[in-house]
């Protein structure tokens, strides 16, 4: 490979659409992102991805070759698709931006399996889909999707918006904000430092409310129900669970 020298820049991406990844019917990603991951629900009956690169430094540099490079491999309905860093030789005295982003679309009935060390999850448009996010330093945004939902990140706000069915949300050092949530089973909400607020569309004679904050306020904010606590509240016998608890932030449930 060629070595580049000082004002070194280079912007590159790969689109991948083939009949090779028709009947796909779970997504694993995993790798090092540090803008964002992006999935949206299609009406195609195969998935595309696409994988966009850029780098750039200024002042005295060589670099052998690219600093990451994406791979997939399916095996049966299962589309795996990794993102790794390479090994590249970097010598000198600069300014260095580096930059890289991943989009999905995906069918529905798809289950999704995504963990990155870095960058934003954005997620949207998906029907009955299974998902799985996972990020250590992100946001993670999920509108317009329907499925079992589990979402973690480790620093970063979680942020949900009309979305329906099972939910796990849990975040370390960020706030839980929802809207227009449709429980099918139960949802189970942690934050470690921050607040969560949320809006549920369920009665609540048809839920029953498990809420819990160490230095915090709990609000119920309804029109069928208001109530204000302190660092504890348990109310209603109904079938679907809510379930949050936070150490240093509030609870608001609308």
């Amino acid at each position: 490979s060629r070595r580049r020298h000082t004002r070194l820049q280079g912007d590159w991406s790969s689109d991948v659409c083939s009949s090779d990844l028709n009947g796909i019917k779970t997504l694993v990603f995993t790798g090092h992102v540090n803008d964002k991951i992006s999935v949206s629900g299609s009406s195609r009956t195969d998935v595309r991805m696409n994988f966009e690169y850029k780098f750039k430094a200024k002042g005295l540099y060589v670099r052998k070759d690219r600093g990451c490079e994406i791979r997939y491999d399916k095996k049966d309905s299962v589309l795996t698709v990794r993102l790794e860093r390479k090994n590249s030789v970097n010598i000198g005295v600069s300014y260095v931006k580096e930059h890289n982003d991943i989009s999905f679309e995906v069918p529905e009935n798809v289950e999704l399996k995504i963990k990155s060390s870095y960058g934003d999850i954005e997620i949207m448009g998906l029907k009955e889909n299974n998902v799985h996010l996972q990020t250590s330093y992100g946001d993670i945004k999920a509108a317009s999707i329907s499925g079992d939902i589990d979402i973690a990140t480790g620093y970063g706000d979680i942020s949900l918006n009309n979305v329906q069915g099972k939910i796990e949300a849990n975040t370390s050092y960020g706030n839980i904000i929802g809207k227009d949530i449709s429980l099918s089973d139960s949802m189970n909400l942690r934050s470690g430092y921050g607040d969560i607020n949320c809006q549920i569309l369920n009665p609540v004679s048809a839920c029953k409310l498990d809420l819990k904050t160490w230095f915090g306020k709990i609000k119920i904010k309804r029109n069928d129900l208001e109530i204000e606590s302190g660092s504890k509240l348990i109310f209603g016998i109904g079938s679907f669970i809510i379930s949050a608890k936070s150490g240093y932030g509030d609870i608001i449930i609308k």
